[in-house]
Order: C-alpha cells, then sequence, then structure tokens
C-alpha cells in the first residue's frame, strides 16, 4: 500500500461506521472529519475542503445522492466514493455521481483499495460560490458555505 496523507470528510449517520472507518482511514495516514448527514458535511466543507469525499447514499436530511450532486458542481476537484449496503459489487451504481464505489459490509482492505485507486487532484485555487440549503420549510442562504481563496 503506498504512503498515504491528505484530507478525507466521512458522511454517514450510523455512527460506529464513521468512528471505524475514521479509526481506520486515519491509522493509514488520513486526517478525517465526519459527518452524520449531508447537510452537516456541506457546514463542514465551508470551513476546509477535504481531498476525498465518502459518502452513505442513505441518509436522512439530505441523501448522499443530493450530497454528490452538489459536490460535483460546486467542489469538482473533490475526489467522491458513495457507499451503500443496497448495492452489490464495486461498480459504481447508475445515476450515482462519484467516482468510486464502495460496498458496505466489504472488507476495510477492500476500501483502502478503493481509496488508493483515486486519482489525486489538488486542490489549489477551488473556488465556490454560496448556494441555498432548504432546511425547515424556509430557504435560507448559509454564507459559511461560501468559499474564496
Amino acid at each position: 500500500m503506498r504512503q498515504t496523507s491528505g484530507t478525507i470528510l466521512i458522511v454517514d449517520d450510523d455512527p460506529a461506521i464513521r468512528t471505524s472507518m475514521s479509526l481506520c482511514l486515519h491509522e493509514i495516514g488520513y486526517s478525517v472529519r465526519t459527518a452524520e448527514d449531508g447537510i452537516e458535511a456541506l457546514m463542514l466543507m465551508g470551513d476546509e475542503v477535504p481531498q476525498i469525499l465518502l459518502t452513505d447514499l442513505n441518509m436522512p436530511r439530505m441523501s448522499g445522492f443530493e450530497l454528490l450532486a452538489l459536490v460535483h458542481n460546486k467542489f469538482p476537484t473533490v475526489q467522491t466514493i458513495a457507499m451503500s449496503g443496497a448495492f452489490c459489487g464495486d461498480d459504481l451504481p447508475a445515476g450515482v455521481l462519484a467516482d468510486a464505489f464502495f460496498q458496505k459490509g466489504s472488507s476495510i482492505r477492500a476500501l483502502f483499495k478503493v481509496v488508493e485507486d483515486l486519482p489525486s487532484h489538488s486542490l489549489q485555487n477551488v473556488k465556490s460560490t454560496p448556494f441555498w440549503i432548504r432546511q425547515d420549510n424556509q430557504d435560507r442562504m448559509d454564507s459559511s458555505l461560501s468559499r474564496s481563496s
């Protein structure tokens, strides 16, 4: 396995999955942050854009499908990995905007391989404009999600 370092944001509504993946990826050299859903993930990305986003597809408030679509448009240099137990195999499910797929329940070695096989991108000159998040039936613009370099 290659020498690793970088930043990963793990998004999953199951705290046990967040904790176990975080510990394993930290052990091989990544700086890891976690979020329990897509809305929390976007808030964290307003502070610091990770190199890799690893997100569950089925979560409350904002699904991984929605999160991946937003990240794809607003943070195009972020490498994305979708994960789910509802899909089988190593292939990316149709319609999922991600660079790779990890099947929940697979081995930690399989996760390391998925992460290792991602092409690296530089985060230099990443800029994003503010965007709207609909929460509690009220529109609001979260200025903490704007990013300028």
